[in-house]
């Protein structure tokens, strides 16, 4: 295989599980010297398998570095708390410290809470932008200065489709939908410097569907949109392993992808795909001087235009 990532050294916060764990050992394998970062939340059953912020190990990211050193891979363990500005210092210190810089950020943090608006807790909400959307900005504010100064670097954060529908997660749905404009707004300040900054949305099997108040929340879902109960479980069961993304997340650190930022990518497998932006669609016009808008003039006219081109609340995730 080609080392196409020789010698940079990246850091991943949550690399300790999940697809950022495989994504982690890709990395490896392509040259770049890898500090897995990850808290190392414990999943907890009596919780229904959710992540239990007040357990924490060290095994997960460990084992990641385990394996990497296993296959001649060169990797670090880091356990600091980056939805905490001084744990994310601490993380950027530690890649200094070992590897001498920081020349990619690969933030794929992710912490759960399933619940719709109505019964979603103050507490669920606050873990969930606490340790989505929190790490996104600690860490780009920490390596940011690295990285200008050297004149390069590549900022990869992990979304998600809820950021244009879902049913329920609005918490999950926040916390992404603000890391993508968080993306975007950093792309355009970090341009001049050769830094690059874009978002990818993984589709691949997670844990979801794998916990039990992640199977009750599937079906609580496919029963709100009409579906069959047994819909959820049938996307989870042929959704593509995490390492049919790596080559994709890979490229986007190299040199040739050097003109692409700001951009919204969803990997699923072998399909990669890009998003726009919200961009205007078409609109409706009336000149001052004929006065403003009518409320009966806009019950005739808005079902033949604006109307025309309403999003969709929800559609099957490729």
């Amino acid at each position: 295989m080609e080392k196409n990532l020789k010698g940079k050294r990246i850091l991943v916060s949550g690399g300790g599980g999940g697809s950022a764990a495989y994504w982690c050992e890709y990395l490896a394998e392509q040259g770049a010297h890898v500090l897995v970062n990850d808290v190392g939340y414990v999943q907890d059953e009596s919780m229904g398998g959710d992540y239990n912020i007040n357990l924490r190990t060290h095994e997960s990211a460990d084992n990641v570095v385990k394996a990497i050193r296993d296959a001649g891979g060169i990797a670090e363990a880091d356990y600091e708390d980056v939805s905490e500005m001084n744990g994310a210092a601490h993380a950027v210190e530690h890649c200094l410290d070992v590897f001498g810089g920081v020349d990619i950020l690969l933030n794929a943090t992710c912490v759960s809470r399933l619940n719709e608006c109505i019964d979603l807790t103050a507490e669920e909400w606050d873990i969930v932008i606490k340790n989505n959307l929190y790490p996104a900005f600690n860490l780009s504010k920490q390596v940011l200065p690295h990285m200008i100064k050297q004149q390069w670097g590549r900022l990869l954060y992990t979304t998600s489709a809820v950021i244009r529908s879902f049913w329920g997660s609005v918490n999950y749905a926040a916390a992404y939908a603000g890391v993508y404009s968080l993306m975007r707004c950093i792309a355009n300040e970090v341009r001049p410097d050769h830094i690059t900054a874009n978002c990818i949305e993984p589709s691949a099997a997670g844990k979801t569907g794998r916990r039990s108040s992640g199977v009750e929340y599937l079906e609580r879902r496919m029963r709100a949109l009409g579906l069959s109960e047994d819909a959820g479980k049938k996307i989870v069961g042929t959704t593509p392993p995490a390492s049919a993304l790596s080559p994709f997340i890979a490229y986007l650190c190299t040199e040739e992808a050097s003109n692409i930022t700001g951009q919204n990518f969803a990997l699923c497998g072998g399909r990669y795909g890009i998003y726009g932006t919200l961009e205007e669609k078409r609109y409706i016009y009336k000149a001052p001087s004929m006065g403003d808008w009518t409320v009966e003039e806009l019950k005739e006219i808005m079902p033949h235009t604006l109307e025309q081109d309403m999003t969709k609340l929800w559609y099957s995730r490729n």
